[in-house]
């Protein structure tokens, strides 16, 4: 993914949300893999894209990143993930 690619995706956060990017890399370049850093206030949010898998990480001190996946957790948001249609990926999570 290249930096017009990314922003086609996440100019939300910038647009509607307040964050600004801070950074982006895409280094190496293998499997399309990269990692953007924005900012809002004192929270810093960080997208990974490892092999065709995004990764998002939020921290107040730039040093200690939490996944999302344990914020969603402490929001109530259930992990429990739902088979599409096709071709038998999984979407999707459900508010308990």
């Amino acid at each position: 993914m290249d930096y017009k690619e990314l922003s086609c995706h996440f100019s939300y956060l910038s647009q509607d949300v307040g964050f600004t990017l801070l950074g982006y890399s895409d280094q190496p370049k293998a499997f399309d893999n990269f990692v953007a850093m924005y900012e809002r206030d004192e929270l810093k949010l960080r997208i990974t894209r490892d092999r065709s898998q995004i990764f998002i990480a939020f921290s107040t001190d730039g040093k200690k990143w939490i996944d999302k996946e344990k914020i969603l957790d402490i929001q109530g948001v259930s992990r429990d993930r739902f088979p599409t249609t096709d071709l038998g990926l999984w979407d999707g999570y459900d508010i308990t």
